[in-house]
Protein backbone atom coordinates (compact mmCIF):
# COMPACT_ATOMS: atom_id res chain seq x y z
CA UNK A 1 0.00 0.00 0.00
CA UNK A 2 1.09 3.25 -1.12
CA UNK A 3 2.89 5.81 1.94
CA UNK A 4 -0.16 8.90 0.25
CA UNK A 5 -3.02 5.71 1.18
CA UNK A 6 -1.25 5.05 4.38
CA UNK A 7 -1.68 8.86 5.46
CA UNK A 8 -5.27 9.55 4.15
CA UNK A 9 -6.65 6.46 6.10
CA UNK A 10 -4.72 7.59 9.12
CA UNK A 11 -6.54 11.40 8.73
CA UNK A 12 -9.73 9.52 8.20
CA UNK A 13 -9.93 7.61 11.51
CA UNK A 14 -8.20 10.39 13.48
CA UNK A 15 -11.58 12.54 11.86
CA UNK A 16 -13.70 10.14 13.04
CA UNK A 17 -11.90 9.83 16.31
CA UNK A 18 -12.03 13.98 16.72
CA UNK A 19 -15.20 14.49 16.00
CA UNK A 20 -16.71 11.22 18.32
CA UNK A 21 -14.41 13.41 21.49
CA UNK A 22 -16.10 16.38 20.27
CA UNK A 23 -19.06 15.09 20.61
CA UNK A 24 -18.35 14.19 24.34
CA UNK A 25 -18.57 17.97 24.92
CA UNK A 26 -19.67 17.07 28.97
CA UNK A 27 -17.29 14.83 29.35
CA UNK A 28 -14.42 16.73 27.89
CA UNK A 29 -15.29 20.28 29.18
CA UNK A 30 -15.49 23.47 27.03
CA UNK A 31 -11.81 24.10 26.59
CA UNK A 32 -10.73 20.45 25.56
CA UNK A 33 -13.77 20.52 23.30
CA UNK A 34 -12.59 23.67 21.69
CA UNK A 35 -9.18 22.20 21.10
CA UNK A 36 -10.56 18.75 20.15
CA UNK A 37 -12.63 20.84 17.18
CA UNK A 38 -9.68 22.75 16.40
CA UNK A 39 -7.82 19.60 15.49
CA UNK A 40 -10.61 18.16 14.24
CA UNK A 41 -10.76 21.16 11.39
CA UNK A 42 -7.24 21.08 10.51
CA UNK A 43 -7.59 17.13 9.99
CA UNK A 44 -10.46 18.10 7.75
CA UNK A 45 -7.85 20.52 5.36
CA UNK A 46 -5.72 18.01 5.26
CA UNK A 47 -8.26 15.64 4.13
CA UNK A 48 -9.68 17.73 1.33
CA UNK A 49 -6.03 18.96 0.52
CA UNK A 50 -4.99 15.27 -0.23
CA UNK A 51 -8.15 14.85 -2.36
CA UNK A 52 -8.06 17.80 -4.28
CA UNK A 53 -8.60 15.33 -7.52
CA UNK A 54 -12.30 16.02 -6.30
CA UNK A 55 -12.63 19.08 -6.80
CA UNK A 56 -10.76 19.26 -10.07
CA UNK A 57 -13.35 16.43 -11.40
CA UNK A 58 -16.25 18.32 -10.16
CA UNK A 59 -17.67 19.51 -12.67
CA UNK A 60 -18.17 16.62 -14.51
CA UNK A 61 -21.67 15.00 -15.00
CA UNK A 62 -22.78 12.14 -12.77
CA UNK A 63 -22.29 8.83 -14.62
CA UNK A 64 -24.77 7.29 -12.37
CA UNK A 65 -26.78 7.07 -9.22
CA UNK A 66 -24.16 6.09 -7.10
CA UNK A 67 -21.95 8.99 -8.57
CA UNK A 68 -24.78 11.35 -7.97
CA UNK A 69 -25.73 10.14 -4.33
CA UNK A 70 -21.89 10.76 -3.20
CA UNK A 71 -21.68 14.17 -5.08
CA UNK A 72 -25.07 15.31 -3.20
CA UNK A 73 -23.89 13.93 -0.15
CA UNK A 74 -20.32 15.20 -0.05
CA UNK A 75 -21.81 19.13 -1.01
CA UNK A 76 -24.40 18.38 1.85
CA UNK A 77 -21.39 17.69 4.02
CA UNK A 78 -19.03 20.24 3.11
CA UNK A 79 -21.43 22.51 3.42
CA UNK A 80 -23.05 21.75 6.99
CA UNK A 81 -19.06 21.35 7.97
CA UNK A 82 -18.74 24.93 7.28
CA UNK A 83 -22.00 25.63 9.22
CA UNK A 84 -20.56 23.73 12.12
CA UNK A 85 -17.02 25.85 11.64
CA UNK A 86 -18.50 29.48 11.55
CA UNK A 87 -21.05 28.63 14.30
CA UNK A 88 -17.96 27.19 16.55
CA UNK A 89 -16.21 30.12 16.06
CA UNK A 90 -19.46 32.19 16.97
CA UNK A 91 -19.83 30.32 20.26
CA UNK A 92 -15.82 29.68 21.16
CA UNK A 93 -14.38 31.18 24.43
CA UNK A 94 -11.24 30.04 24.68
CA UNK A 95 -9.52 29.00 20.91
CA UNK A 96 -11.41 32.17 19.16
CA UNK A 97 -12.06 34.06 22.16
CA UNK A 98 -10.36 37.16 20.14
CA UNK A 99 -13.41 37.13 17.33
CA UNK A 100 -15.39 39.11 20.35
CA UNK A 101 -18.64 38.00 18.56
CA UNK A 102 -22.07 37.91 20.08
CA UNK A 103 -23.49 34.55 20.59
CA UNK A 104 -26.45 33.33 22.58
CA UNK A 105 -28.26 30.15 22.69
CA UNK A 106 -29.87 30.05 19.10
CA UNK A 107 -26.35 29.83 17.88
CA UNK A 108 -25.12 26.83 20.16
CA UNK A 109 -28.34 24.86 19.41
CA UNK A 110 -27.68 25.46 15.15
CA UNK A 111 -23.49 23.99 16.22
CA UNK A 112 -25.07 21.42 18.32
CA UNK A 113 -27.55 20.76 15.19
CA UNK A 114 -24.77 20.88 12.44
CA UNK A 115 -22.76 18.55 14.66
CA UNK A 116 -25.29 15.76 14.55
CA UNK A 117 -25.87 16.39 11.08
CA UNK A 118 -21.95 15.75 9.99
CA UNK A 119 -22.12 12.53 11.98
CA UNK A 120 -24.64 11.26 9.98
CA UNK A 121 -23.30 12.64 6.54
CA UNK A 122 -19.94 11.43 7.58
CA UNK A 123 -21.06 8.52 8.48
CA UNK A 124 -23.00 7.98 4.39
CA UNK A 125 -19.64 8.96 2.86
CA UNK A 126 -18.07 6.33 4.62
CA UNK A 127 -20.67 3.66 3.76
CA UNK A 128 -20.04 4.86 0.23
CA UNK A 129 -16.52 4.32 0.29
CA UNK A 130 -16.66 0.99 2.28
CA UNK A 131 -15.98 -1.88 -0.17
CA UNK A 132 -12.99 0.14 -1.40
CA UNK A 133 -11.91 0.88 2.86
CA UNK A 134 -12.61 -3.31 3.36
CA UNK A 135 -10.40 -3.66 0.25
CA UNK A 136 -7.19 -1.60 1.78
CA UNK A 137 -7.82 -3.02 5.26
CA UNK A 138 -7.78 -6.76 3.37
CA UNK A 139 -4.29 -5.72 2.08
CA UNK A 140 -3.01 -3.88 5.51
CA UNK A 141 -3.72 -7.41 7.48
CA UNK A 142 -2.90 -9.48 4.19
CA UNK A 143 -5.91 -11.13 4.22
CA UNK A 144 -7.11 -13.30 1.63
CA UNK A 145 -10.76 -14.36 0.77
CA UNK A 146 -13.03 -16.59 3.24
CA UNK A 147 -16.18 -17.36 3.33
CA UNK A 148 -15.94 -18.01 7.19
CA UNK A 149 -14.35 -14.51 7.94
CA UNK A 150 -16.83 -12.57 5.47
CA UNK A 151 -19.88 -14.01 7.59
CA UNK A 152 -18.14 -13.68 10.76
CA UNK A 153 -17.52 -9.76 9.31
CA UNK A 154 -21.58 -9.71 8.35
CA UNK A 155 -22.92 -10.64 11.24
CA UNK A 156 -20.73 -8.58 13.44
CA UNK A 157 -22.08 -5.86 10.83
CA UNK A 158 -25.46 -6.41 11.73
CA UNK A 159 -25.28 -6.72 15.20
CA UNK A 160 -23.73 -3.42 15.01
CA UNK A 161 -26.54 -1.82 13.04
CA UNK A 162 -29.34 -3.53 14.98
CA UNK A 163 -27.22 -1.90 18.12
CA UNK A 164 -27.24 1.77 16.14
CA UNK A 165 -31.22 1.55 15.64
CA UNK A 166 -30.91 1.18 19.80
CA UNK A 167 -28.55 3.55 20.40
CA UNK A 168 -30.22 6.06 18.19
CA UNK A 169 -33.29 5.99 19.98
CA UNK A 170 -31.62 6.13 23.09
CA UNK A 171 -29.40 8.97 22.07
CA UNK A 172 -32.20 10.59 20.64
CA UNK A 173 -30.49 11.51 17.69
CA UNK A 174 -33.41 11.93 15.83
CA UNK A 175 -34.56 15.24 18.01
CA UNK A 176 -31.63 16.39 17.80
CA UNK A 177 -31.35 15.93 13.69
CA UNK A 178 -34.27 18.50 13.80
CA UNK A 179 -33.43 20.58 16.50
CA UNK A 180 -36.02 19.15 18.90
CA UNK A 181 -33.80 18.88 21.39
CA UNK A 182 -30.05 20.10 21.11
CA UNK A 183 -28.05 18.97 24.55
CA UNK A 184 -26.74 15.59 25.12
CA UNK A 185 -26.05 14.43 28.64
CA UNK A 186 -24.50 10.73 29.51
CA UNK A 187 -24.34 9.21 32.67
CA UNK A 188 -22.67 6.07 31.80
CA UNK A 189 -19.10 5.39 31.43
CA UNK A 190 -17.15 7.10 28.66
CA UNK A 191 -17.04 3.64 27.00
CA UNK A 192 -20.11 3.79 26.74
CA UNK A 193 -21.09 6.87 25.07
CA UNK A 194 -18.34 6.16 21.96
CA UNK A 195 -19.75 2.84 21.66
CA UNK A 196 -22.83 4.21 21.18
CA UNK A 197 -22.11 6.15 18.89
CA UNK A 198 -19.96 4.21 16.88
CA UNK A 199 -22.89 1.37 16.42
CA UNK A 200 -24.67 4.79 15.18
CA UNK A 201 -22.18 5.54 12.83
CA UNK A 202 -21.82 2.00 12.07
CA UNK A 203 -26.01 1.75 11.28
CA UNK A 204 -25.87 4.41 8.48
CA UNK A 205 -23.11 3.23 7.19
CA UNK A 206 -24.31 -0.33 7.11
CA UNK A 207 -27.42 1.43 5.59
CA UNK A 208 -25.77 2.98 2.60
CA UNK A 209 -22.91 0.38 1.83
CA UNK A 210 -25.55 -2.69 1.60
CA UNK A 211 -28.45 -0.59 0.04
CA UNK A 212 -25.65 0.36 -2.97
CA UNK A 213 -25.14 -3.40 -3.34
CA UNK A 214 -28.89 -4.28 -3.67
CA UNK A 215 -28.87 -1.58 -6.58
CA UNK A 216 -25.77 -2.88 -7.86
CA UNK A 217 -27.13 -6.87 -7.64
CA UNK A 218 -30.81 -5.46 -9.23
CA UNK A 219 -29.17 -4.11 -11.59
CA UNK A 220 -26.90 -7.02 -12.85
CA UNK A 221 -30.19 -9.61 -12.28
CA UNK A 222 -31.58 -7.03 -15.09
CA UNK A 223 -28.96 -5.70 -17.89
CA UNK A 224 -30.72 -2.64 -19.42
CA UNK A 225 -32.12 -4.49 -22.40
CA UNK A 226 -33.53 -6.79 -20.11
CA UNK A 227 -35.45 -4.43 -18.45
CA UNK A 228 -36.51 -2.78 -21.33
CA UNK A 229 -37.74 -6.07 -22.54
CA UNK A 230 -39.88 -6.81 -19.70
CA UNK A 231 -41.44 -3.03 -19.73
CA UNK A 232 -43.14 -3.43 -23.05
CA UNK A 233 -44.89 -6.72 -21.62
CA UNK A 234 -45.36 -4.95 -18.93
CA UNK A 235 -43.94 -7.53 -16.79
CA UNK A 236 -41.71 -4.82 -15.60
CA UNK A 237 -43.79 -3.70 -12.87
CA UNK A 238 -45.07 -7.00 -11.56
CA UNK A 239 -41.46 -7.56 -10.26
Amino acid sequence: MSRKLTIKLLIDLGLTASLMAALAYHLTGGPAHEVIGLAMFILLIAHNVLNWRWYKNLGARPSGPRQFLGLTVTLVLLAVTVALLISSIIVSRVVFDFALVENGFLMRQIHTLAAYWVLVLMSIHVGLHWTMIMKVTGKIFNLGFSRLRAAVVRLAGLAVMVGGVQCSFDRGLGSKLLMRHSFDFWEGSPAGFFISYIMIMGLYIGLTHYSLKFLHSGKQAFPAGRKQQLAATGQWEEL
